[in-house]
């Protein structure tokens, strides 16, 4: 795959470990974990494979993955590329 984003430049802070958590009206987000420390992350150094995980996720949801299952990909794929931020939620 050629390299997208070979010019691109996006270093922030992201933590550790991020979990899920539902709030009193039934929203589902996904949180910082209580114990998780903050660390500088590039995440363009990981493109490709943060592109394929994104779209092997979209997939799943395609094919109606059970929800568990889409749950699970769903915070490994936060763990490791820490991409959506507050956008991350969903109704239970």
């Amino acid at each position: 795959m050629k390299n997208l984003f070979e010019h691109t430049s996006s270093p922030w802070i992201r933590y550790s470990s991020y979990e899920y958590r539902t709030a009193e009206d039934g929203t589902l987000y996904i949180v910082v974990s209580a114990d998780a420390k903050p660390e500088m992350y590039n995440p363009m150094k990981d493109a490709e494979s943060l592109v394929l995980a994104a779209v092997n996720i979209g997939l799943q949801v395609m094919h109606k993955a059970p929800e568990d299952e889409l749950k699970s990909m769903v915070l490994r794929f936060i763990n490791s590329y820490e991409i959506g931020r507050a956008s991350c939620r969903e109704r239970v």
